[in-house]
C-alpha cells in the first residue's frame, strides 16, 4: 500500500510540474527563462523572420558575423531578378511566380527594437526552445550557397540599412515561394505550420498569429 502511495505521489508531482513549464509555440515544453522570442513579420508581398544576433550559434550560421555588432538580424528568401530589382512590376512578379529562378538569401542587420523598425508591418512575436532556434538556423544555413565549404560571399547590397544578399539553394516558383520558404524555418523552429497552405504573407501572418503575439 506504501508503495502504491509513492506511485501516486509521484506521477502527481509529475504532472504538476509539467503543468507549470511554458508551452512554447510548437506545443514543446521548456525550463522557464530558456525560450527566446523570434519574430515574423509581413513586408506586404512577402515575409521576414528576425532572430536576436546573441542567440544564433555562430557556428551554424559564421556569415552572421558579416553584421557583428548588430542586436537583430532580419532575412527571408526570393527570386534573385525581383528581390533584387530597384524597381519592381507586374511582369517581373509573374514571370518569378510562374517560372522557376534562382533564389537569394537577404540579411538585414539592425538594433532598434523590432516593432518601432518595421511600424508599418504586421508583426507577430514567438517564443520558442533554443532547440528550436538552433534547427531554424540549421535551416537558413542549409539554404546559403557554399563553394568547397567555405563561407557564403554577398552578391551585393540588400534593399535597406546594412543589408546584403547571399546566392541561396533552391528555385523559387508559385508552388514555393519566399513565404513558404519563411513557413518552412518557423516550422523548423517548432511553430505550428501549415506550409502547403502559406502561399500569401497574410496566410503567414494569421498562422503565427494563432500561437504568438500579435505586436501590430
Amino acid at each position: 500500500m506504501f508503495a502504491l502511495s509513492r506511485w501516486v505521489f509521484l506521477l502527481l508531482a509529475t504532472s504538476l510540474f509539467q503543468a507549470a513549464l511554458p508551452r512554447l509555440a510548437g506545443g514543446a515544453q521548456e525550463a522557464p527563462g530558456t525560450e527566446r522570442t523570434i519574430y515574423v513579420l509581413s513586408h506586404g508581398w512577402h515575409t521576414g523572420i528576425v532572430l536576436r544576433y546573441a542567440d544564433i550559434p555562430a557556428h551554424l550560421w559564421p556569415e552572421k558575423d558579416d553584421f557583428a555588432g548588430r542586436t537583430y538580424l532580419e532575412v527571408g528568401w526570393g527570386d534573385e531578378a525581383f528581390y533584387r530589382a530597384p524597381k519592381v512590376t507586374l511582369g517581373m512578379a509573374l514571370r518569378a511566380a510562374l517560372t522557376p529562378t534562382q533564389s537569394v538569401l537577404h540579411v538585414v542587420g539592425f538594433d532598434r527594437p523590432v516593432s518601432n523598425k518595421f511600424s508599418g508591418s504586421d508583426i507577430v512575436a514567438l517564443r520558442v526552445s533554443a532547440q528550436g532556434i538552433a534547427d531554424l538556423v540549421r535551416f537558413i544555413h542549409a539554404s546559403l550557397v557554399r563553394r568547397h565549404g567555405e563561407r557564403a560571399q554577398p552578391l551585393g547590397p540588400g534593399l535597406y540599412g546594412e543589408s546584403w544578399f547571399y546566392p541561396a539553394e533552391g528555385r523559387y516558383s508559385l508552388i514555393y515561394n519566399c513565404n513558404h520558404w519563411v513557413a518552412e524555418g518557423l516550422r523548423q523552429a517548432g511553430v505550428a505550420m501549415d506550409v502547403g497552405t502559406a502561399m500569401t504573407s497574410g496566410n503567414v501572418i494569421r498562422q503565427a498569429g494563432r500561437v504568438g503575439e500579435s505586436l501590430r
